[in-house]
């Protein structure tokens, strides 16, 4: 899907990009693609797997390696929520004003939480699985901030996910895996919330 996400982009940047395979394929789409890893040992073991591709692969942490670059769109996937905030509040360093796709492996609700608050446009919302989790995706423009209060629960639920395929299976799997947990106020207030928008979905 971020493959799908990128088509408009002409310049994109994948940040701690791994062993390389988003960075080759969209490289294979026909986009100019920045490629950057944090360790040293991770930028060596990056350009080497891109070695005979013709994106340029850079070494730092977070944005510092992209300031002066052109971009059109950055990837931020594979990380943590609170990784990914802390790489956005550097945002406004860079020379480019680019869109960022993100996609967190943990942390769902804390950074729906966090692009609610900035009221950062969400250009597209969606849930992918793989191997049998559900893997949140936005494309935000995180440069035009309207901060809002909303209610504890808009700030809860991520319903911008609801025209995704995944949505309700989702919502049972979060409504399950917090049945087993030992209840708070707060954890029974969110698991009411949860319930709520199930019975929303229903026909």
């Amino acid at each position: 899907m971020l493959r799908e996400w990128s088509h408009p982009y002409v310049c994109i940047a994948d940040i701690g990009a791994h062993h390389g395979r988003l960075a080759r394929a969209l490289a294979e789409d026909g986009h100019d693609v920045v490629a950057t890893e944090l360790s040293s040992g991770g930028f060596q073991e990056l350009a080497a797997h891109l070695a005979e591709t013709p994106v340029a692969v850079r070494q730092g942490d977070g944005l510092e390696p992209l300031l002066d670059a052109p971009l059109d769109l950055v990837v931020i996937s594979g990380m943590g929520s609170d990784t990914m905030l802390e790489i956005l509040a550097n945002r406004h360093r860079l020379a480019s004003r680019p869109h960022f796709a993100l996609q967190p492996v943990q942390g769902l609700f804390r950074l729906h939480r966090a692009i609610a608050v900035q009221g950062w446009p969400i250009l597209k919302a969606d849930l992918v699985k793989y191997r049998r989790r559900y893997y949140p995706l936005w494309l935000v423009d995180a440069y035009k901030e309207r901060p809002q209060a909303l209610p504890e629960a808009a700030l809860f639920l991520p319903q911008e996910f609801r025209s995704s395929a995944h949505y309700g299976d989702w919502l049972k799997d979060e409504t399950s895996r917090r049945q087993v947990q030992r209840p708070t106020d707060r954890s029974q207030q969110e698991m009411a919330w949860l319930k709520s928008e199930l019975r929303h979905l229903e026909p």
